[in-house]
């Protein structure tokens, strides 16, 4: 029996042996799908950041891109600031320059308006000097001597003819009027 237990000891000590190596061999071939797998993951993780470093770079590239064109507006808006504000300047300028060469307008226009109502003035005031001058000096002297010429004729019309026409009241009006 001694023997028996011993094969039958030797039989358990065989059986757990080739468990044992069945287990080994398992996990031996577990590990071997785990290398494999991590090897896989590890080429899918080198290819994805590869890709990634490729599409980093070309979205680099882009931004750098944008940014080049966004600074080329920039430079374009500043230097359209600067001539906006040379121009805003320019034009400040002007505009002072023709409110002062208006106003500097107006004040001669005013002084020249004030100088032709003076000449309209003592023109008209010659005018009237002349007018009145013209009366007193040639009309009255005129009605005067119309009127000693009527007279000398009435005189000469007495003598010669002996008789006195009659006179009509409106021809004495006239005469009076003159």
């Amino acid at each position: 029996m001694e023997n028996q237990i011993l094969f039958e000891n030797q039989i358990l000590l065989t059986v757990i042996a080739a468990v044992i190596a069945a287990a080994a061999l398992v996990q031996g071939f577990a590990v071997f799908g785990m290398y494999r797998s991590t090897r896989a993951l590890y080429a899918r993780i080198d290819r994805l950041s590869t890709e990634f470093v490729k599409n980093v770079g070309e979205f680099t590239r882009q931004a750098e891109e944008i940014f080049g064109g966004i600074k080329v507006v920039v430079q374009k808006a500043q230097a359209l600031e600067e001539s906006i504000a040379e121009t805003n300047a320019v034009v400040q300028k002007r505009v002072a320059a023709i409110d002062a060469f208006l106003e500097e307008a107006t004040g001669a226009a005013r002084l020249q308006i004030t100088r032709i109502q003076d000449v309209v003035d003592t023109a008209a005031s010659s005018v009237e000097d002349a007018f009145e001058s013209l009366h007193k000096g040639v009309l009255v002297p005129v009605t005067e001597v119309n009127a000693i010429v009527r007279a000398f004729r009435v005189g000469l019309d007495v003598l010669l003819h002996k008789r006195m026409r009659p006179t009509s009241p409106s021809r004495q009006d006239e005469e009076m009027f003159i």
